[in-house]
């Protein structure tokens, strides 16, 4: 169900359209990778080889990603009329709304707009999904070298192109 409307600012309605597509892809793949970890491997071992120090790792960043959508999700559906309103004031506005401006705010107001708002959660949750992604291509590597470090270097370019556009954000 798409929580955004027509006149919602254009951040409230990526991050409300993003969510969704994100808590699915995490838990098939969160699935998946705690699946191959300890299902395929048995008891742990003292000394893991690094397919499984891999795995496990991709596995921990997507449950990461996971529990942040989550947790996002529940802010903007609960706290939707500060979020917005939040959203609205852009990050300037924002800091003049969290030190008191347009009435007081309770400290959860607070922190929850502030961890939507102020820090661009969804370039955040894009970023840790993108490392299990990562570390799910190096896996990959130990069955087809090629294939493998295609992935990596693809998820690599994806991490930069996220990052590059948090700092565009950030100054326009």
């Amino acid at each position: 169900m798409d929580v955004a409307t027509s006149n919602d600012p254009p951040g409230y309605v990526w991050l409300s359209r993003l969510l969704p597509a994100t808590i699915i892809v995490s838990t098939f793949a969160n699935f998946f990778t705690l699946l191959i970890s300890i299902g395929a491997y048995g008891p742990a071992r003292r000394f893991w080889n690094s397919f499984e120090i891999f795995i496990s790792l991709a596995w921990l960043f997507f449950l990461i990603a996971l529990t942040l959508s989550i947790l996002a999700q529940m802010i903007i559906t609960y706290q939707r009329h500060h979020v917005l309103d939040a959203f609205g004031r852009g990050r300037d506005g924002y800091r003049k709304w969290r030190d008191g401006g347009s009435g007081s705010k309770s400290f959860a107001e607070r922190i929850a707009v502030g961890f939507v708002v102020k820090l661009p959660l969804a370039m955040v949750i894009a970023f840790i999904m993108l490392l299990g992604f990562m570390f799910c291509s190096l896996c990959v590597v130990s069955h087809s070298l090629a294939v493998g470090w295609i992935g990596f270097t693809w998820t690599i370019i994806m991490m930069v192109l996220t990052i590059v556009s948090w700092v565009l954000m950030e100054h326009f």
